[in-house]
């Protein structure tokens, strides 16, 4: 039995609640190594993904700020007279 009140057979979770419904199949994944994969590939697996989005991101952004960079230009200005200012008033 786990700390959340369930029975661990084979792989399978039953729940003591019958109120509860059974776990997620990602916990399942964790806790059996059945699959050959385990924590460390789900880990790397997401990671990669991650990796992923991030690079299409940056590309994206990137062209986008090529096309038209001044409202970055003017963001970037706008958040440094903030910062200007809060670092000012507490001297």
């Amino acid at each position: 039995m786990d700390n959340y009140g369930t029975k661990q057979q084979s792989g399978q979770t039953q729940s003591n609640n019958p109120g509860q419904s059974q776990q997620s199949g990602s916990r399942q994944r964790i806790n059996s190594d059945e699959g050959g994969e385990g924590f460390a590939g789900e880990a790397k697996k997401t990671l990669k993904e991650g990796q992923e989005k991030a690079g299409e991101l940056l590309s994206s952004l990137t062209e986008q700020v090529g096309k038209n960079p001044w409202p970055v230009i003017a963001g970037v200005a706008v958040v440094s007279l903030l910062l200007g200012c809060l670092i000012s008033r507490n001297k």
